[in-house]
């Protein structure tokens, strides 16, 4: 702080740059008291407590949506590698031209998404809880959202939990080969139900892709015990409201 001063910073940015550092050093200060408490208790309470801090995280994530007897192991190695990154408000997390290689997910703040060749036409904004990268985890995507090349824009001060291509590479290789068969095959099951036929305009793709943005977005505030058939009813209701009272980009803000 003393040294930001002395250099005359203005002090509009000193303010952004001491609310950036609190904010970085809050989000470290939970990661090593998570860290100390994993470490000071029993492997079968550590296991437990993991399974229960990551069972609204990988769980919800349709790649991860598959049956095999490993899957819960699998799952809390795979929580065991997720970092969390803070970025500043205005920074581009994500770009077509930088898409990384990893699955994000919000921990903390607001992320926009936009066009990637059109910063002021929004495509959905994400809340913590919500992710992307699916296919860039796998190696078969791109930094897209819902079928449509995005930028990832943060909107506030944004932490997510990242899980690099290569750490789950290096978890998924120690499980027997069909897991990562299984979990392949649900990512191109999810994409082709969501996005077949494709469209043929891009004004249409835009618009599928802030559907879907709804469409799970609603399927994640339905309660935990509901089961499919009453998350689709919701589903259903929730986008025929929306409808009715204007288009999935003037209403997201409302789900």
């Amino acid at each position: 702080v003393d040294n930001v001063r002395a250099r005359q910073v203005p002090a509009s940015l000193e303010r952004k740059i001491l609310s950036f550092v609190h904010f970085e050093t809050s989000v470290r200060q939970r990661i090593d008291l998570k860290d100390t408490a994993l470490h000071s208790i029993p492997p079968e309470l550590s296991l437990q407590l993991q399974q229960y801090l990551h069972r609204d995280l990988l769980y919800e994530i349709p790649i991860f949506k598959i049956s095999h007897p490993f899957k819960g192991q699998l799952l809390i190695d795979l929580f065991a590698q997720l970092r969390e990154e803070t970025f500043c408000k205005g920074v581009a997390i994500q770009t077509v031209h930088e898409p990384g290689d990893g699955l994000y997910i919000v921990r903390h703040g607001t992320v926009r998404v936009v066009l990637a060749e059109d910063d002021d036409s929004t495509i959905s904004t994400m809340y913590p809880g919500e992710w992307w990268g699916e296919g860039l985890v796998l190696g078969t995507g791109k930094s897209a959202h819902h079928g449509v090349e995005a930028n990832f824009i943060a909107m506030t001060q944004v932490s997510c939990l990242v899980l690099a291509r290569h750490d789950f590479l290096d978890v998924i290789n120690c499980y027997p080969a069909e897991m990562l068969d299984l979990i392949e095959e649900a990512y191109e099951t999810h994409h082709e139900l969501l996005f077949e036929p494709p469209q043929e305009t891009e004004e249409q793709s835009l618009a599928q892709a802030r559907w879907v943005s709804l469409a799970n977005r609603i399927a994640r505030q339905a309660p935990a015990e509901a089961n499919s058939a009453e998350k689709m009813q919701r589903i259903a209701q929730k986008l025929k409201m929306v409808k009715q009272s204007g288009t999935a980009a003037s209403s997201a803000s409302a789900l």
